[in-house]
């Protein structure tokens, strides 16, 4: 089958001595993204435009095209205007050494910020921090929320997630 190991052993001269086709191998299944996973902003007010800090702490490797995707909550009923980010700007601070970066223009639609990692991959079960500017607070007060932030590969395939990233009131 697709996710069968085939094992040979071979003598000396080569020889096919036994031949297993049945070898399964695991499931792979998505890691959390952990160590309280946090976005936050330093003014809480209404409406202020500003720079976000995002920090999580990955399980798997995000290589150079993978994703890290930030789904906002969805204040549509609450709000007249949700979380936004106005041309988007991502720098990372952590790690120290080998610091990923993104491509030039993270792209925003709906309530999707989507960064794709363009340098240095984004090395596993490693803290990461980045910065995300021209992020702008919703238009009217509302308590805690959360992100649901996802890394991917470049096929949009799942690597890490976490539904907890907590936003501040």
């Amino acid at each position: 089958g697709p996710n069968n190991v085939v094992a040979t052993t071979k003598d000396s001269s080569d020889k096919t001595i036994d031949t297993a086709s049945n070898m399964a191998t695991e499931q792979i299944a998505a890691g959390a993204l952990t160590n309280t996973p946090l976005f936050t902003t330093p003014t809480d007010t209404p409406g202020v435009q500003q720079v976000a800090v995002v920090n999580f702490k990955t399980a798997g490797r995000v290589l150079v095209a993978g994703k890290v995707v930030l789904q906002m909550p969805d204040l549509s009923s609450g709000v007249q205007e949700g979380w936004t980010f106005a041309t988007p700007a991502v720098q990372f601070s952590a790690p120290s050494s080998s610091t990923p970066a993104v491509t030039d223009t993270p792209q925003f639609s709906g309530r999707t910020l989507t960064m794709v990692i363009a340098t240095n991959a984004m090395a596993q079960g490693v803290d990461h921090t980045f910065t995300v500017s021209n992020t702008r607070t919703p238009s009217s007060v509302v308590g805690t929320n959360n992100v649901v932030a996802t890394t991917k590969d470049s096929s949009d395939k799942n690597i890490d997630t976490a539904s907890n990233m907590a936003t501040e009131q």
